[in-house]
């Protein structure tokens, strides 16, 4: 189920781009100016994982996200985003802008769920997603992928029983306008727009009928015990213009575990 979170938060956060005050102004940044598609392009951030108090534990990680080629990607003109840490990489995507637009390239989810119903299984496709500035200053986003079919201890007949169960992965994501927030960034201070987004992902329990999932501590169950709240995603992103993403900061709830992640800017060439 993380391939799942990983590959989607690529598209969350270049869909966040889209999310400014008003329509396009003759004197508006270019979109393409939140993105800076070049190769040699680089960026280098410091990762921190923090408390719920905001105090650094763990390690620190140096992340640096590089434009390494220009490729074609469904007969378009595409730029490859590598991001490695400590020499290995662990993120690769595909875009292109313009003026109006910032385009990703990655894996859709055909939708299989209506509501909370579920009518019949889906396919997964690779396709370009464009991303338009407009004035809307909230998104929503729905889509659902069909389950493993493995045995899942549930509770059938009253009674806690391992059986092999069909299920659906369900994610909702809802984004909107954050406030502008000020960094001091070599010496000088970069005023940064806002965004933040709130995603969940519930699994749901379609084969066998009759049966529940088996309560855990820390999740949210609904539907009779056949639907549960998996994890929660909570993502505040800053970007300026003619810089990049000055900023990120990261909630994952899963159950009784709790992970935030920061990522802050440290230097970048252009």
């Amino acid at each position: 189920m993380k391939n799942l979170i990983s590959s989607f938060l690529l598209l969350v956060f270049t869909f966040l781009f889209t999310n400014c005050e008003s329509a396009v102004e003759p004197d508006d940044p270019a979109m393409s100016d939140f993105l800076p598609l070049e190769v040699g392009n680089y960026w280098v951030y410091e990762t921190t994982e923090l408390d719920s108090s905001g105090n650094v534990i763990g390690e620190t990680f140096i992340d640096s996200v590089a434009v390494v080629r220009i490729t074609t990607e469904e007969g378009m003109k595409a730029f490859e985003l590598l991001t490695y840490r400590n020499d290995v990489e662990i993120e690769r995507g595909y875009f292109k802008t313009d003026a109006q637009t910032i385009s990703f390239f990655g894996r859709a989810l055909e939708p299989f769920i209506e509501a909370d119903s579920a009518k019949c299984w889906s396919k997964q496709t690779k396709k370009w997603f464009d991303l338009f500035r407009d004035d809307e200053n909230e998104w929503t986003y729905k889509d659902s992928v069909k389950g493993d079919e493995y045995p899942t201890l549930l509770v059938f007949g009253g009674k806690d029983t391992v059986i092999n169960s069909r299920t659906a992965f369900i994610l909702d994501i809802y984004a909107e306008k954050a406030a502008d927030k000020e960094f001091r960034f070599n010496n000088s201070s970069v005023n940064a727009i806002g965004s933040s987004m709130y995603a969940t992902r519930t699994v749901r329990l379609i084969e066998p009928e009759n049966s529940q999932l088996k309560r855990e501590p820390g999740y949210e169950y609904f539907d009779n015990d056949r639907a549960v709240i998996y994890d929660k995603l909570y993502l505040d992103v800053w970007f300026a213009a003619g810089i990049g993403i000055i900023e990120t900061l990261a909630t994952h709830v899963e159950g009784l575990k709790r992970k935030t992640q920061k990522r802050t800017l440290l230097r970048y060439s252009l």
